[in-house]
């Protein structure tokens, strides 16, 4: 019997409290509504979480199949083992037509490869690119700071 009542008590709590309670005051009879401009996208008393006023839920494009033979992944690492099978007269990155010179088969840290491109190209960033070179050797000089006084030097 007290489960009865008490369910009878929760479900007549349910039924009267309200989700979505929009609250109008009125200070010196001006009229003050909360939330202003405010659409809610949940709607209350509807079974639906969403109304037709609002976007629709995004749902993932039509499954197109890519093309496995185009020329971008036929040849896709074509030069990855030439240096294994080949005569060896040719390196790997001999193959990097497209990397800057300086950035050429050089492997190194942010510090590194900024100090070999100020060697590289220091002296034209600093006649045509000043503002550039200062913020090279800015930078530069911050990264200096950092890996010496910051960073472990066992490493």
């Amino acid at each position: 019997m007290i489960a009865l009542r008490w369910i009878k008590a929760s479900f007549n709590i349910l039924k009267t409290q309200s989700p979505i309670t929009t609250i109008v005051r009125n200070f010196d009879k001006k009229p003050y509504v909360r939330r202003w401009g405010y659409e809610d996208k949940i709607l209350g008393p509807s079974l639906l979480p969403r109304s037709e006023k609002f976007k629709p839920v995004n749902q993932l494009p039509n499954y197109r199949p890519k093309n496995r033979w185009s020329q971008k992944r036929a040849l896709f690492g074509q030069n990855d083992y030439i240096d294994i099978l080949g005569n060896g007269h040719l390196h790997p990155v001999q193959l990097h037509d497209e990397v800057p010179r300086w950035l050429k088969g050089y492997r190194s840290n942010e510090f590194g490869v900024l100090n070999r491109r100020l060697k590289f190209l220091g002296d034209y960033y600093e006649e045509f690119k000043p503002e550039k070179y200062r913020k090279m050797k800015k930078r530069s000089w911050h990264l200096y700071r950092y890996l010496n006084l910051k960073t472990d030097s066992a490493r």
